[in-house]
């Protein structure tokens, strides 16, 4: 039973709390997020080109612009 008054708490709170899309425009392209009542949260910015193939056990290098 607790259990269960957990669960509902939780989505109704989630419900009270609906967040909105937010987009910031940037000079290498447009990041995607969302912005709640109390900050707006934005995931998987990068900050240099990924280590991958020649790039690897080397200086990071800069990011190039992307897509959203």
């Amino acid at each position: 039973m607790f259990v269960n008054l957990i669960f509902i708490l939780t989505f109704s709170i989630q419900n009270i709390c609906a967040n909105e899309p937010a987009t910031v425009h940037t000079q290498y392209g447009d990041i995607l997020g969302y912005q709640t009542n109390l900050a707006r949260v934005f995931y998987g910015i990068p900050f240099a080109q990924p280590p991958v193939g020649t790039l690897r056990w080397q200086s990071p290098l800069p990011i190039t612009k992307w897509d959203p």
